[in-house]
């Protein structure tokens, strides 16, 4: 069911990032800020092949995020591996992705080869935060959030002012500084 590995600024653990590829095998997104924008990482392939790839982004010293996909809902195509871009900083003044762990049950998937949580971006997140791109910090919205998707989902936000969010952080584990979504 996927994991999100959320790094304070440090490199994933080797022995941690090859379990939860190896459980995981649909394909990795990473998530971080450089230069004022949100970067994005996607690839698909071995456990070793991610774990290269994941080490040549040269992360040390950076906070991100690691997601592991396990496909529930969509194809399993580089295209539905996390993160999902909710709002874009040429057009709304703030990058803003996310990633899920978890699966929407009652999240409509009329696109077919679309996952869950590009139907939620998509249909729910996207045209309410676009006039309001702040909204999404606040307590109300973020439970409300949380009411929808349910406790036993997680959504890590990041922007592109380096803030971080996690829906049903208490849902997920902190360990050695890292945040893992189960």
């Amino acid at each position: 069911m996927c994991l999100i590995i959320k790094s304070p600024g440090r490199l994933a653990p080797e022995e941690w990032f090859k379990n939860s590829v190896q459980h995981n095998a649909d394909g990795m997104g990473v998530m971080w800020v450089e230069d004022g924008r949100v970067r994005t990482y996607r690839m698909q392939g071995t456990v070793n092949e991610q774990w290269e790839g994941y080490k040549l982004l040269e992360l040390e010293g950076i906070p991100h995020a690691i997601h592991h996909r396990f496909a529930t809902h969509g194809s399993k195509s580089e295209k539905m591996v996390h993160p999902f871009k909710i709002l874009d900083k040429d057009q709304c003044g703030l990058d803003l992705y996310l990633m899920h762990n978890g699966v929407l049950s009652s999240v409509a998937t009329p696109v077919a080869g679309n996952s869950d949580t590009w139907h939620f971006v998509r249909d729910y997140l996207k045209g309410i935060l676009k006039g309001n791109p702040l909204l999404y910090r606040n307590k109300t919205f973020k439970k409300w959030v949380s009411e929808r998707i349910g406790a036993g989902n997680k959504f890590l936000l990041l922007d592109s002012q380096g803030v971080w969010t996690i829906i049903n952080r208490k849902s997920g584990t902190e360990r050695d500084g890292f945040w893992l979504s189960n």
